[in-house]
C-alpha cells in the first residue's frame, strides 16, 4: 500500500510540477457539516486537487495545481458563498495576509 500511495505521489507531483498547498481559515466554517457543501464545490473545480476541512484548526487544506494570489482564492470562496478569514499560508512560503481595513480614518 505504501509503495502504491508513493507512486501516486510520484505521479501527481510531475503532473502538476507548481501545485501548491493553502491553509486557511473560512468565515463561519466551524465543523465538517459547515465544511463539507464548501469542500464539495472547491473539488468540481480543474485547479482543485485536493480540500479537507481540519477540525482541529477550524481550517481548510487546499491543494491546487499552481500557485494563487490570495485574490484569487477569496473569488473561489465566494463562488462557494463564503470568504475567506485571516492569513493564508501557502506551502512554497509564502503567507497571504487579510486585507487591512482601515476605519474611522
Amino acid at each position: 500500500m505504501a509503495i502504491a500511495t508513493s507512486v501516486l505521489l510520484r505521479a501527481q507531483s510531475e503532473q502538476y510540477p507548481q501545485r501548491t498547498t493553502y491553509r486557511f481559515e473560512v468565515e463561519g466554517v466551524r465543523s465538517p457539516d459547515l465544511a463539507k457543501p464548501v469542500q464539495i464545490q472547491l473539488l468540481q473545480r480543474s485547479d482543485v486537487i485536493l480540500c479537507t476541512f481540519i477540525d482541529e484548526c477550524y481550517c481548510f487544506k487546499l491543494e491546487t495545481t499552481a500557485p494563487k494570489e490570495r485574490a484569487e482564492l477569496q473569488a473561489m470562496l465566494e463562488a462557494t458563498g463564503t470568504r475567506l478569514s485571516g492569513d493564508v499560508h501557502a506551502s512554497d512560503g509564502r503567507v497571504l495576509p487579510a486585507m487591512e481595513t482601515r476605519s474611522g480614518q
